[in-house]
């Protein structure tokens, strides 16, 4: 499995519906994610020492979704991430299914 189908996994066992076309998510989910995304990288910042702090102000509230921009910058996103793995050497497999196992333990 990938590390992508293992993600979906971890969603399926938990009832989240991740699969079909893609698709605009409601406002309160888009929220829930980018904050999730922005705690990761405070901890993130913490593991190195930082303090991170910021502020999310709301969008417009006649801001439309461009589902393209959003794909390209989670990519991007992503690329750094692994990038930043491999700057450090990091044994990205092992390490991935080791928190994956971890996750899928997990009760919600």
């Amino acid at each position: 499995m990938s590390d992508f189908s293992d993600v979906g996994a971890f969603h399926a066992h938990f009832g989240l519906a991740t699969d079909g076309p893609p698709t605009e998510s409601d406002r309160t989910t888009r929220d829930a994610r980018l904050r999730f995304i922005l705690a990761e990288v405070r901890e993130l910042a913490e593991a190195y020492g930082y303090v991170l702090t910021y502020t999310l102000a709301p969008p417009a509230p006649n801001h439309a979704i461009d589902l393209a921009c959003v794909a390209r910058e989670l990519v991007d996103v992503a690329y750094v991430v692994l990038g930043t793995a491999r700057f450090h050497r990091l044994p990205w497999a092992r390490i991935f299914r080791s928190v994956h196992r971890a996750n899928m333990r997990k009760v919600r």
